[in-house]
């Protein structure tokens, strides 16, 4: 059985509010982890890229929905991911193709165009003091060196 199907069939998928099963560059806190049947959890302690796939709880959801309704910028997400208490599956049970790898995406063209206006949106709890402390005090999670 693969590492997705133990997952869902486990039920762990419920022991975190949000999970996410797919990421690039998640940092985590060394004293901030669990196990679970397909791996371990660990919590988000920054912003990772390219999170394209995740499980979210309901009450989750809801608040994500609360902070980005009505939509004013592009998809992304609204609040810091350490403070929607999302964590981190290790190893990462989805792969998504890496940006530019020949794939279709819908999101590039849009993308590209606003990395040339220089848009940096603000998300709340994505910068100050604490942010700097966690990303100090973190060490990268799933992921071999050099892997995307």
């Amino acid at each position: 059985m693969d590492d997705f199907a133990k997952l869902v069939r486990s039920g762990d998928f419920e022991r975190a509010p949000m999970i996410l099963l797919d990421h690039a560059y998640g940092r985590a806190p060394p004293f901030r982890a669990g196990q679970m049947q397909s791996g371990s959890l660990h919590k988000c302690a920054t912003q990772p890229t390219m999170a394209s796939a995740y499980s979210v709880a309901k009450a989750t959801a809801q608040r994500l929905l609360s902070v980005s309704t009505p939509g004013r910028t592009p998809p992304d997400w609204p609040l810091s991911l350490y403070h929607l208490d999302a964590w981190i599956a290790a190893p990462r049970l989805a792969r998504h193709h890496a940006p530019g790898s020949g794939w279709p995406s819908h999101l590039d063209l849009g993308r590209d165009k606003l990395t040339k206006e220089k848009f940096q949106p603000k998300i709340p709890g994505t910068a100050g003091l604490g942010v700097k402390f966690r990303k100090r005090m973190s060490a990268s999670v799933g992921r071999a060196k050099r892997e995307r």
